[in-house]
């Protein structure tokens, strides 16, 4: 095979298509249940038989009569809690059905016979995920707060949703706020600083001082992973960063690359991969432990932390030349 020909294993081509597993976790529950149908038979009952008694609820509601609804809604349910999902008896039957069918997928996930539990709680992890993307209420007609702001908007709100819509697609992603609102280095992150070092999925950057002597112990902040470094320097009054520099501190802080196309579809970079990167990283904290010939100061996750230490005692230094601190168990 050419070396410019992609690759043809099949692993590979899995990878490349579903790189978090969805597929493989759902196949083995669902192999799992008919490797067992003398389990199956009765869950396939309790299924049969709340939907029954769905359809003799949806005849009472449609002629007017009141009836207790099937399956309660969980009273942390957001989705559901407006009183028209109960008054509506065309809403309170789709509502039902959903939630009927939500009940029943993940439990049948939860409880799928000879599967790992670690395995069960990924299976139904994405179950929820489907199931939570096809809720009525993420769909026009039957969200009928959608429907009522529209019709008070004078359709005004549906043709809002419909340029966020545009902009969205042409980005490539789905904003959760207004990102034109935003400038790092004006509005966000304001505090002036540069990196100091860079590898395939993180930098650290350097924070200019504001005092005329600093400390001799500088502080190295492990921003986590799901986090851009900036959740630690929002703006001049919420500044995490800005406090320390401003009482002397020399402050170093990671930033992560965030895993876009290039990684995701990607099959040589891994989600740990980003916990290696704390044994590449934990080098450059010796080495500068070393060239500065202080103690520091390290904050960050439980396993970037464990890294770093391991990454010193392989390197002689001495424990009390470094200090952590951790905030979690992972990043």
């Amino acid at each position: 095979m050419p070396p410019d020909t992609p690759s043809a294993n099949p692993r590979d081509l899995l990878a490349r298509a579903d790189p978090f597993g969805i597929a493989r976790s759902l196949g083995n529950v669902q192999q799992a249940w008919l490797a067992h149908p003398e389990d199956l038979g009765p869950e396939l009952g309790k299924l049969g038989l709340s939907l029954w008694t769905l359809q003799i609820h949806a005849w009472q509601r449609f002629t007017g009569l009141a009836e207790e609804d099937v399956v309660e809604v969980h009273p942390f349910d957001a989705r559901f809690q407006d009183k028209v999902w109960t008054e509506n008896a065309y809403l309170d039957v789709v509502k039902e059905l959903y939630l009927v069918w939500t009940r029943w997928l993940q439990d049948a996930a939860f409880d799928a016979p000879g599967v790992p539990e670690k395995e069960r709680g990924r299976a139904a992890f994405w179950t929820r995920q489907w199931l939570n993307a096809i809720a009525p209420t993420n769909y026009f007609w039957t969200n009928p707060a959608a429907v009522i702001r529209s019709v008070e908007t004078g359709g005004q709100s549906v043709v809002k949703g419909l340029e966020n819509f545009s902009r969205d697609l042409a980005a490539g992603t789905i904003s959760m706020s207004d990102d034109r609102a935003f400038e790092v280095g004006g509005n966000l992150a304001p505090t002036a600083g540069a990196v100091v070092h860079r590898n395939r999925l993180l930098e650290v950057i350097q924070y200019a001082p504001t005092t005329e002597t600093v400390h001799p112990e500088p502080v190295l902040l492990v921003a986590p992973w799901i986090n851009k470094y900036y959740v630690l320097d929002l703006t001049e009054e919420k500044s995490l960063v800005r406090f320390l520099v401003d009482r002397g501190f020399t402050v170093l802080v990671t930033s992560w690359k965030n895993p876009g196309p290039e990684i995701v579809g990607s099959v040589d970079v891994h989600g740990a991969d980003y916990d290696s990167t704390g044994r590449i990283d934990s080098e450059l904290i010796a080495g500068l432990v070393a060239e500065l010939d202080a103690e520091f100061y390290v904050c960050g996750p439980t396993r970037f932390m464990s890294e770093i230490r391991s990454g010193l005692t392989e390197r002689g230094i001495p424990e009390n030349r470094i200090h952590t601190e951790t905030f979690g168990p992972v990043g």
